[in-house]
């Protein structure tokens, strides 16, 4: 399972996922790296799935494939549409004409909405209660509506834990005319008591440099538009993954020294 939302602002859409991935034949999670199931196409199109992760990539290179060959978007839906008889399913983002928010589900296509999300749907009265807390962000060019609904998504995936299902990276992808991008950003999971009266001690500084109590992530993009290549890093930890969806079945890792 996972969990996929996007909101409509205007021409513009924001989706956010997870990358954690539920594997019921081994009885454990692989909540890092994962996998990028918000998955850019190309400079005008992105999918993003939630059930099957086999299923979900075959999909999305099958509907990569049919663009490249100049394909119409509705030959895309047709495949990601039959991939649904595989407990997959889907949102598919479009701006090849008019601006384009679409739900494929269970043999049927859900199009032009507003707002959707896939897989633990319940989730999405979270994020609307998260987004009443965002303050306003003076001088945005922004709607409040779109901060807030971006800080609610963040908020929501370093939340400890999330849900049983989902977790590991928070990814947000923005979709406009101009381009589909992934947007870069930091998020932070601390479970330690924080007193700013008297200050960290020298032993939680230490957790919290270990992991312990503490764990933080970047998620770095490509500065072009319409790639679908992005990467995640865990400084404390010293590893980071490249997510290349279309060309790899899994992100490939690269190790560093942590930070002192």
């Amino acid at each position: 399972m996972t969990f996929v939302i996007a909101r409509r602002f205007g021409d513009r859409i924001i989706m956010a996922a997870d990358t954690m991935i539920s594997d019921q034949r081994t009885g454990r999670s692989d909540v890092i790296p994962g996998q990028l199931k918000a998955i850019i196409l190309n400079n005008r199109v992105s999918v993003a799935y939630a059930g099957w992760s086999e299923v979900g990539l075959q999909a999305a290179r099958e509907a990569k494939r049919i663009l490249d060959a100049g394909g119409e978007l509705d030959a895309v839906r047709a495949t990601l549409l039959a991939a649904t008889r595989r407990d997959t399913e889907f949102i598919l983002i479009s701006h090849m004409a008019a601006t384009s928010l679409d739900r494929i589900w269970q043999g049927r296509v859900s199009p032009n909405l507003e707002r959707t999300a896939i897989g633990k749907r319940t989730l999405e009265a979270r994020i609307d209660a998260l987004a009443l807390e965002v303050p306003k962000i003076p001088l945005s060019d922004r709607s409040h509506e779109e901060d807030a609904f971006r800080g609610a998504a963040q908020k929501l995936f370093e939340s400890i834990p999330v849900d049983d299902a989902v977790g590991g990276f928070g990814i947000l992808l923005q979709a406009s005319p101009i381009g589909h991008c992934y947007l870069p950003h930091a998020g932070v999971f601390g479970w330690d008591e924080i007193d700013l009266r008297a200050g960290p001690t020298a032993q939680q500084l230490a957790d919290r440099q270990s992991g312990k109590t503490e764990w933080r992530y970047n998620v770095h993009s490509p500065r072009d538009y319409g790639v679908g290549v992005m990467g995640a890093v865990v400084p404390n930890a010293g590893v980071g993954y490249i997510y290349s969806p279309l060309t790899a079945d899994v992100p490939r890792p690269w190790r560093f020294e942590p930070p002192v």
